[in-house]
Parts: C-alpha cells; sequence; structure tokens
C-alpha cells in the first residue's frame, strides 16, 4: 500500500461518516507496517484562523496489511499508538511505564556468571532466584518485574544480551 492509497482510504471514510475534514497529507506518517494519516477541518484549512480548529481526533492508523483503519484520539502520542500497532496490530494498546518485560537475545555467547549477578542487581532478587530466571530466559520465557530501572541499567542489560520492553495494557 501506498501512502496515496491510505490518504485516499481515509479520505473516502472522512466523506461518508465526518463531512467538513480532508486529509494533510503533509502530516502523514509511515512505519513498515501502518500509517498515520491526520486530518482537520476544512473550515480551518481555509481560514487558518484557531477557531476554526477541530480538536479531539488524533490520526487514523492504516494497516498496510489488509487496509483496515483504525481512528485515535489525540490523548495519546501518536509515536505509541504506531509501536502498539506495529508490535501487536492494535494501536489502542498502551504501554505500562511501571511494568517491565525482560527476554534474552538468542544466539549470543552468554557469560552466566555476570548475567547473574546483573539479574540479581536490576530485579532485587536473591542469587537463586536470578539464576532460575536467567534459566527460564535461556528457555525462551519472559520475566515480568516493576520498573525502576535507570538508563543505565537499560544500557548493561542490552550490552549482556537482554531485550528490555514495557508492558502493554488493553
Amino acid at each position: 500500500m501506498t501512502k496515496e492509497e491510505a490518504e485516499k482510504l481515509v479520505q473516502e471514510h472522512l466523506t461518508k461518516n465526518l463531512k467538513g475534514f480532508s486529509v494533510i497529507s503533509e502530516s502523514t506518517m509511515e512505519s513498515e507496517s501502518c500509517f498515520a494519516v491526520f486530518y482537520q477541518s476544512d473550515k480551518y484549512l481555509k481560514s487558518n484562523k484557531f477557531e476554526d480548529i477541530a480538536v479531539g481526533q488524533g490520526p487514523t492508523i492504516v494497516s498496510k496489511i489488509d487496509s483496515k483503519l483504525f481512528e485515535t484520539g489525540s490523548g495519546r502520542f501518536v509515536e505509541d499508538s504506531i509501536e502498539s500497532f506495529e508490535k501487536y496490530g492494535d494501536p489502542y494498546l498502551e504501554k505500562d511505564n511501571s511494568k517491565i518485560i525482560l527476554s534474552l537475545v538468542k544466539n549470543k555467547n552468554f557469560d552466566l556468571k555476570s548475567m547473574i549477578a546483573l539479574l540479581k542487581k536490576t530485579t532485587n532478587k536473591g542469587i537463586l532466584e536470578s539464576k532460575q530466571i536467567l534459566t527460564d530466559l535461556i528457555d525462551g520465557g519472559t520475566i515480568h518485574f516493576e520498573n525502576n530501572l535507570t538508563e543505565d541499567d537499560f544500557q548493561e542489560l542490552s550490552e549482556f544480551g537482554f531485550t528490555v520492553d514495557y508492558a502493554w495494557l488493553d
């Protein structure tokens, strides 16, 4: 799907369901699997007057795979909607910044002692629990824990082959 095709789909949807609005082509954002197509009231686009701005609507997310449209609101960052769509096919999921998911990159040489020590430090677990966490991660599992990590922790975990992500809520 091209940007123009996505914008055409959104404009057709607007014409049918929300009269008096037009796509703002220069604002459209593209990611690997979707487009975020912005629109605004025709009245504002003609007058450029603040009092004619329509508020509350966010961009429409258009799936490149099946052309499905997802209306979003202005209550969250469009980048979060796109990230949610990229990961889960659903732009409405929101990050839970208080929770972290940890997994392990495959095909990496592991320094088990250092990794256990790092897990002990970042998860505030004991040595035996940290060993079990590492065993579970090596077996392809994930671990969820409270987010009290610093940027240095994120960096250090990444250097040791861990993948750190936020939990998502629906």
